[in-house]
C-alpha cells in the first residue's frame, strides 16, 4: 500500500510500465462496481433476485413484481404520450409555417 501511495503522489510522471501495477486494487474495485451496477447487467440481477424471491418469499415477490409491472406500464404510457405530444407539436409547427 505504501508503494501505491508513493506512485500516486508523484505529480507529472506517467506510468512507464516498468513498476508493478500501482492501481491494480483500484481497477479490481472499479471492475466489481461496474459489474454490479452496469445497465446491461441490471436485468440479470433483477431476474436473479425475483427468482430467489419466488423460492424464499413468494407473496412478497409477487407484490414487488406487481409494483414493478405497474411502474413499467406507466413509463411506457408516459413515453408514448410524450412522443404523441411532440409529434402533434411538430405537425402544428409545420402547418403554421405553410401559411
Amino acid at each position: 500500500m505504501k508503494r501505491v501511495r508513493e506512485v500516486a503522489n508523484r505529480v507529472g510522471e506517467a506510468y512507464a510500465g516498468d513498476e508493478p501495477r500501482p492501481l491494480r486494487g483500484y481497477l479490481v474495485a472499479m471492475g466489481t462496481y461496474s459489474g454490479l451496477v452496469a445497465g446491461l447487467l441490471g436485468g440479470l440481477w433483477t431476474a436473479t433476485a425475483l427468482t430467489a424471491g419466488m423460492v424464499f418469499a413468494p407473496r412478497l415477490t409477487r407484490l414487488a413484481n406487481t409494483v414493478l409491472t405497474a411502474v413499467a406500464v406507466f413509463d411506457t404510457l408516459h413515453i408514448g404520450y410524450d412522443g404523441a405530444k411532440q409529434m402533434l407539436h411538430q405537425l402544428g409547427d409545420e402547418g403554421r409555417a405553410g401559411r
